[in-house]
């Protein structure tokens, strides 16, 4: 076999594994492909002990929950989902701007989850919330 005709296999049988690999590494219709817990389950927090200063913020199976204002009802509190439906970093929230933000990209998420600035177009899913004696629970 001569050399060129060799080089010219051998670059198509390369061109097909990458392109195999490059389809199974895709995005799936419905948001993300991350590793970890993309339906999660419920979350518990204790009121007493965190999320004690409007600002503050913590990631949970899955899920982020801020603290938007000082009071201890479902309305003070939000809670979306933690990846970036981009590529699926997780998000961090910055009270100053009350808004989430992407560090990977710079997408920019509402409280309630709306994409605010891009590349991200699909929102952060909301969770529901619910405080029984000084417990946030998420589900």
């Amino acid at each position: 076999m001569e050399r060129r005709i060799f080089l010219q296999m051998l670059g198509f049988t390369a061109a097909a594994a990458c392109a195999g690999c490059l389809a199974s590494c895709s995005k799936s219709g419905n948001g993300i492909s991350v590793s970890g817990n993309s339906n999660p389950s419920a979350v518990s927090v204790n009121l007493n002990t965190q999320l004690l200063n409007v600002g503050d913020y913590l990631v949970s199976n899955g899920i982020i929950i801020a603290r938007l204002s000082s009071g201890n009802t479902p309305s003070d509190f939000t809670a979306l989902s933690a990846f970036c439906t981009h590529q699926g970093t997780i998000v961090s929230y910055v009270a100053s701007q009350n808004l989430f933000y992407c560090p990977t990209h710079g997408s920019e998420f509402s409280t309630s989850g709306t994409v605010l600035r891009g590349p991200a177009v699909t929102p952060l899913k909301q969770y529901t919330i619910q405080i029984s004696n000084n417990i946030l629970t998420v589900s």
